[in-house]
């Protein structure tokens, strides 16, 4: 962006802001577009095999997904009128890693689901920092006042042809 503006390329605080929502935008499709794309095919294919082999049962893998969850047990105590935890939780569930076929299907799903979740707000948070960072650094470097933001370089460069 430095260079678009030092030789004046980009010369308002709109066009800077603008080129900077096309472009991470186009960084926002490119970096999601696999992720989505293989989101999508794995959904309809658990979603067909629940259908085709669970005979639509999606009870059963919630299931799964269930027994790998942890639960504990808060020990409490009233005091001045409020419930506090008084002891360390007592752990009343462990995990249970089921070896089946539809558990494994489950698990797939899961770690699927978490992946994509993650990635998606990971790069929509960069995205919308950047978008951010684009609209303070448009105000501050094409105003009159330049002690507050990047300096600009108005004198042409020195450019030699041939």
């Amino acid at each position: 962006m430095y260079d678009l503006v030092k030789y004046g390329i980009i010369t308002k605080p709109a066009e800077f802001r603008s080129y900077v929502w096309k472009r991470e935008s186009k960084h926002l499709y490119l970096s999601l577009r696999w992720t989505m794309r293989i989101f999508i095919l794995l959904t309809g294919g658990f979603i067909a095999y629940v259908y085709i082999v669970q005979a639509g049962n999606f009870q059963l893998t919630l299931d799964y997904i269930d027994n790998l969850s942890i639960e504990f047990d808060w020990d409490t105590t009233t005091m001045f009128g409020m419930t506090v935890i008084s002891d360390w939780p007592y752990v009343t569930k462990l995990p249970i890693v089921d070896m089946s076929i539809d558990a494994y299907v489950a698990y797939i799903a899961l770690v699927t689901a978490i992946w994509v979740g993650l990635t998606l707000i990971i790069n929509t948070l960069s995205f919308i920092g950047k978008i951010s960072r684009s609209n303070k650094v448009s105000n501050t470097s094409f105003g009159k006042n330049l002690e507050n933001g990047v300096d600009r370089i108005d004198e042409p460069a020195d450019v030699k042809i041939g």
